[in-house]
């Protein structure tokens, strides 16, 4: 999990570099938009860079950081033993409250959030979109939520996502809202229906993956 005393660490620094997704999206009534640029995706190493944090971003009582695995959760590497490229890339959220006494306690956060696989020439084209949207209540005992199969490396490899310079860039859009907003297994929300919530399979936390790091 996201502890307090390591929230303005990244992972690997030489491989990550963070930016805004939407400059005016940014810290309006709490709500949060950045990207985080994964460089030289390719040369990655499935041992030493297994996973890589973002850098850590605020709102008004939380922070949030992105946490990708390039070669799939531990879960999903256990399950899939074929070529690198064959895998699926993981994409989880992360969050945290930015008060280190609640953090050493019991605490929960809602929100709803959009994680997305930016192109580096079309990244508006609704062709080359790849966004999963859904929501989730954030605690102590669950800080991280995301798809073990987000993308597959091969489809990444193939749709153009690396750019010019190596770099893979995600991107999340993050809206915090009210516990009863949040869509629960097997129960349909309407509050939920302007966001565009899309059921999506593999869809799990991290701990239940048994991959909270």
């Amino acid at each position: 999990d996201m502890r307090y005393d390591d929230v303005s660490e990244s992972a690997n620094d030489a491989s990550s570099e963070d930016g805004s997704l939407d400059a005016d999206y940014d810290g309006v009534d709490g709500e949060l938009a950045f990207t985080f640029a994964v460089k030289e995706f390719r040369a990655l190493s499935p041992t030493k860079h297994a996973k890589v944090y973002s850098d850590t971003h605020e709102t008004n009582d939380a922070i949030w950081r992105l946490l990708i695995f390039p070669f799939g959760s531990p879960q999903e590497n256990a399950r899939n033993v074929e070529a690198n490229d064959a895998l699926s890339v993981s994409v989880f959220l992360e969050c945290g409250p930015k008060s280190a006494r609640e953090a050493s306690g019991q605490w929960k956060r809602h929100a709803k959030f959009a994680l997305r696989l930016v192109h580096p020439t079309n990244p508006n084209d609704e062709a080359y979109m790849e966004q999963k949207d859904t929501s989730h209540s954030f605690h102590n005992e669950e800080a991280d939520w995301g798809f073990t199969t987000f993308i597959s490396r091969l489809k990444l490899f193939q749709g153009g996502y690396v750019d010019e310079n190596g770099a893979v860039t995600f991107g999340v859009r993050v809206r915090p809202c009210d516990e009863f907003e949040i869509e629960k297994p097997g129960v349909r929300n309407v509050y939920n229906n302007e966001y565009d919530s899309r059921k999506e399979t593999g869809f799990i936390g991290l701990k239940n993956q048994g991959a909270t790091c």
